[in-house]
């Protein structure tokens, strides 16, 4: 009788133990698609900024060159 209570207790103890790593592993999961969106908003963001700012002065560049090798050819 009291070996049969402690392998309940043992075992008792083993799903314990499992179903707090059970309970880790959904909240993992739980958080995974929240921190993808929030990088993704980020990232959204990030983009955002490179096209208003970055862009523009890229064509900008590219529209001086173009103009200087004009210049250039027709003297």
């Amino acid at each position: 009788m009291k070996s049969e209570r402690a392998t309940q207790l043992s075992e008792l103890k083993e799903m314990q133990q499992r179903n707090a790593e059970l309970e880790q592993a959904n909240k993992n999961l739980s958080a995974t698609p929240q921190n993808a969106e929030v990088e993704n908003k980020v990232l959204q963001r990030r983009l955002s900024d490179w096209e208003s700012n970055t862009v523009p002065s890229l064509r900008k560049a590219l529209k001086d060159v173009a103009m200087e090798k004009d210049a250039a050819v027709f003297s």
